[in-house]
């Protein structure tokens, strides 16, 4: 199965992680699973679900103008 890959070095909390529009739309728009991996291990989640249950960031960080958004959700594990 195809999938976009994500990695995350540090999650915000336990295996709560925000994840980048940009590769929630690609993931959407290909057709694709989004392939989370943060320390704990990785998980494959369907990116349509990630938006609907998660929650909406919009954080200025390098541009003052152009928020970046960002969508949180928890990684369901699948172990290393």
């Amino acid at each position: 199965m195809e999938t976009v890959n994500v990695t995350i070095k540090k999650p915000l909390y336990d295996n709560f992680v925000y994840v980048r529009d940009m590769h929630i739309r690609r993931a959407m728009r290909e057709g694709k699973k989004l392939k989370i991996t943060i320390p704990q291990g990785a998980g494959i989640v369907d990116p349509v679900d990630w938006i609907k249950t998660g929650k909406k960031m919009e954080k200025v960080f390098k541009y003052p103008d152009n928020p970046m958004i960002l969508w949180g959700n928890r990684v369901p594990l699948n172990i290393k």
